[in-house]
């Protein structure tokens, strides 16, 4: 290598073309998984006001999701009440990992 220091090598072009591609990737990724549970709520409430169920009432998945009895705001305020009950017990999943000891590795004797 000579010059200012600036140039990079061929492996080191590819190696940081991978690591974007990988960084952005998972930031879609994590997107996409942000977005997904406001898209279904949105396409359950909209498919729950047309389709029927086998009684000819509104068809739901989740009794909570009935907004033919309980109205909208009551739908949005149990859909932010799961979504926060989700959250806690993610953390909370992830808090206790960290807590706990780790397992030692079995190695061969």
């Amino acid at each position: 290598m000579s010059g200012t220091g600036t140039e990079r090598e061929p492996w080191a072009r590819v190696a940081f073309g991978v690591t974007a591609l990988v960084v952005t990737a998972g930031l879609v990724l994590q997107l996409v998984l942000a977005i997904f549970p406001v898209v279904w709520l949105i396409y359950t409430m909209i498919r729950g006001a047309i389709v029927e169920d086998r009684f000819g009432r509104p068809y739901y998945p989740y009794e909570f999701l009935r907004a033919d009895l309980h109205g909208y705001a009551y739908v949005a305020i149990a859909a932010t009440i799961v979504a926060v009950l989700f959250f806690v017990l993610s953390f909370g999943a992830v808090a206790l990992d960290r807590r706990l000891p780790g397992i030692e590795p079995v190695t061969a004797s």
